[in-house]
């Protein structure tokens, strides 16, 4: 007859695996489509429409997943197991000839693979973060974009309409007589070929929006309205690259990231060091001469299991020379980092004034367009000067528009650099990791919490 004893070690065995299994969640899917016909795009919804709907942050989630998983995977090894040992009897039943209870949580390697699998996962919760703010910074850079080609194609109409009108003056006097057909023909030309470039922006607006609502994994029925908003300025701008880099870096989650994959291959090379104790058991068997006899727990055997061989020392030389790696990396960051800064923040510097100087030079061929014209229905001057002037006002106020996309584009950069603005209000994961005792979880189990919960936040305002 079997023990008492076994009964209630199997039962532990039993609650310690229900205990410690991973709760069951599915992959985030993307948010219900919006049926509303109007979406407004400005920052920040932009920003909440990102992170629930983009696809490519739904792949990165699953690698979060993933690891949650190798962790679960990791402390599921801990766990004991049974080896029965049984035979048949003459009669319809059996009994148990031997039992072997496997000890892994007695190995080293096991605690230090469980150690590898959660900081492999605190850099793949790092990782995810890294995405969700450069997939934002894309998606935000792109908005910019449109918010400056739709002024441009403002500009251009404007123009156009100021053509037109040109145009209209000019077929009024030659039918006159008082100026020339070629006028008429060059009016009209100038106005056909400011249409064209007024179709190819609206050509250019059709693609960014298409490629705003794939992004954000909107429906087609979606009407995009942009709201004409730019990045305000930074209050770093003007600081020097070396005085903002340590902060930068101090913060940076591609540093975090690195950190934990380092952490991750010194605690791998420990793993090895120790991988050749891969054995830990408590054995007992029956008792006796006579075969028929069940198992008797009152005399049980420990066994140990080594396995030493000289290909251990190259596995581990491979491990720290993959630390080594992985700190190298960590340099290349902070030079990568001191790069971002110092290109961002000289740029900055040249496109505000390239930007100041543009707004001038569009006010002041303005005013030459104005005066050009008004000479021209005086008829003091020709219509050569008139559609310069006019072409001069439109190339002016171009530059202003990509002198301002710049300096848009360039804060973006400078505010992702440093974690400000609506890059602030992003949320990451928080993925606590199990603390205590092995044992002592399974007495007192702590709530689990769904990494949908712990990477999904409402958007907190600035």
């Amino acid at each position: 007859m079997v023990s008492r004893y076994f009964l209630i070690f199997s039962l532990l065995i039993f609650s310690f695996q229900r205990v410690n299994a991973a709760p069951v969640h599915q992959n985030r899917k993307p948010a219900v489509p919006v049926t509303s016909n109007v979406v407004r795009i400005n920052p920040q919804s932009l920003q909440t429409l990102l992170l629930s709907r983009n696809n490519s942050l739904l792949q990165e989630m699953n690698k979060v997943y993933q690891a949650k998983e190798n962790v679960n995977l990791a402390r599921a090894q801990l766990l004991p197991s049974v080896n029965l040992g049984a035979i048949l009897t003459g009669g319809p039943g059996f009994i148990l000839s031997s039992v072997s209870f496997l000890m892994p949580f007695l190995l080293p390697s096991n605690w230090l693979d469980l150690k590898e699998s959660q900081q492999l996962l605190d850099a793949e919760v790092e990782s995810y973060y890294i995405a969700q703010l450069d997939q934002y910074a894309s998606a935000y850079s792109v908005y910019m974009t449109v918010v400056g080609d739709r002024g441009l194609r403002d500009t251009l109409e404007t123009q156009y309409e100021n053509l037109q009108k040109i145009e209209s003056d000019v077929d009024l006097a030659v039918k006159l007589g008082l100026r020339p057909i070629t006028d008429l023909y060059s009016a009209q030309a100038q106005t056909q070929q400011m249409k064209s470039q007024v179709a190819q922006v609206d050509e250019l607006l059709v693609r960014e929006t298409a490629s705003v609502r794939e992004m954000l994994s909107l429906d087609l029925d979606a009407t995009l309205m942009f709201e004409d908003m730019h990045p305000v300025a930074s209050a770093y701008e003007g600081t020097p690259a070396k005085i903002l880099l340590p902060s930068v870096l101090a913060k940076a989650p591609e540093n975090a990231q690195i950190d934990d994959m380092i952490a991750a291959a010194k605690t791998e090379s420990w793993s090895k060091a120790f991988s050749f104790f891969n054995g830990a058991t408590l054995s007992a068997d029956s008792q006796g001469a006579d075969s028929d006899r069940s198992v008797s727990f009152s005399h049980l055997t420990q066994g140990s299991g080594f396995n030493i061989g000289f290909g251990i020392f190259p596995t581990v030389e491979l491990s720290n020379l993959n630390t080594q790696e992985m700190q190298l990396r960590k340099q290349e960051i902070a030079l990568e980092q001191a790069q971002v800064l110092e290109t961002t923040l000289g740029s900055l510097v040249a496109a505000k004034t390239d930007y100041d100087a543009a707004i001038q030079a569009e006010q002041n061929f303005n005013n030459a367009y104005q005066a050009e014209q008004a000479n021209y229905n005086l008829g003091t001057t020709d219509l050569l000067h008139v559609l310069s002037a006019a072409n001069s006002l439109a190339e002016a106020s171009i530059n202003r528009i990509k002198a301002q996309t710049d300096v848009d584009s360039l804060r973006i950069t400078l505010n992702r650099s440093t974690l400000k603005e609506y890059f602030a209000t992003i949320p990451g994961c928080k993925v606590a990791q199990v603390k205590g005792s092995l044992i002592g979880n399974i007495f007192h189990p702590s709530q689990p919490v769904t990494l949908d919960q712990a990477c999904t936040k409402p958007l907190t305002k600035k």
